[in-house]
C-alpha cells in the first residue's frame, strides 16, 4: 500500500504502479513453478540415468 502512495504522491497513476507488481509477481511466480517443475522431474531423471 505505501507504495500506492508514493506513486500517487510522485504522480504516477496507481495503475501503472500495480499493472508494474502484477508483472514483477508473476515473473517470480513463473520462477518458482519452472524450479518446482524441474525438482519434481529430476529424481525420475536420475533414476532412468542410474537404472538403464
Amino acid at each position: 500500500m505505501e507504495g500506492i502512495v508514493e506513486a500517487l504522491i510522485n504522480g504516477q497513476s496507481p495503475d501503472n504502479y500495480l499493472s508494474g507488481n502484477v508483472g514483477q509477481i508473476t515473473q517470480t511466480l513463473n520462477q518458482i513453478c519452472s524450479c518446482y517443475l524441474v525438482t519434481l522431474m529430476f529424481p525420475s531423471l536420475i533414476r532412468k540415468l542410474v537404472y538403464h
